[in-house]
């Protein structure tokens, strides 16, 4: 799927910070997230790559506590295929 650049995502991380993302493809494990895809600007793609070097669980967690944004993006098939 591509959702093009227009349409603005915001994800929650578990420190309050947000995570501005323009569309999701692929590898939403949480061990495989695309940084580029999921971070909408070179400053948030550099503090996501830094936390998740940091704290995986972290990352971990800003997936499964956007699960409904991301159901939103992508087919449930889809996203269980790259979930489970």
């Amino acid at each position: 799927h591509d959702f093009g650049s227009e349409r603005r995502v915001i994800f929650k991380t578990k420190k309050g910070g947000e995570y501005r993302d323009s569309y999701i493809r692929s590898h939403l494990h949480y061990e495989d997230i695309d940084m580029e895809n999921i971070a909408g600007t070179r400053r948030a793609y550099d503090e996501l790559k830094k936390k998740r070097e940091q704290n995986r669980e972290n990352v971990k967690w800003m997936v499964q506590n956007n699960r409904k944004k991301i159901l939103n993006l992508i087919s449930r098939r889809n996203y269980m295929e790259y979930i489970s």
